[in-house]
């Protein structure tokens, strides 16, 4: 579900479980290496579920790189190209193979 403003996409998040050592709600994406993501335009703090079970939060993230996000045809490439190695970032979640 998502709705235009400002020439930009909103994508509304819908209610979905996560776990319990992360408060951010995150919306499912489909992608081969990511599970959900959330963000929170207040503090800029965009959060990525990975499908090996990692959960990492990247700060200082503009709503603008969110939307990019969102809209990319693959999450994780985006992901890769943009997110990771240029935002500060904390691990909430360590990988299952890690």
């Amino acid at each position: 579900m998502a709705r235009t403003i400002a020439n930009e996409t909103e994508f509304a998040v819908e209610e979905c479980t996560w776990p319990e050592d992360s408060t951010m709600k995150r919306l499912p994406v489909s992608s081969s290496c990511i599970v959900s993501v959330g963000y929170d335009a207040k503090t800029r703090t965009l959060e990525l579920e990975y499908t090996n079970g990692g959960i990492y939060q990247y700060f200082d993230v503009g709503p603008r790189v969110y939307h990019q996000l969102m809209r990319a045809d693959s999450h994780g490439g985006f992901a890769n190209r943009e997110i990771k190695g240029v935002y500060r970032y904390r691990t909430i979640r360590k990988s299952f193979a890690a």
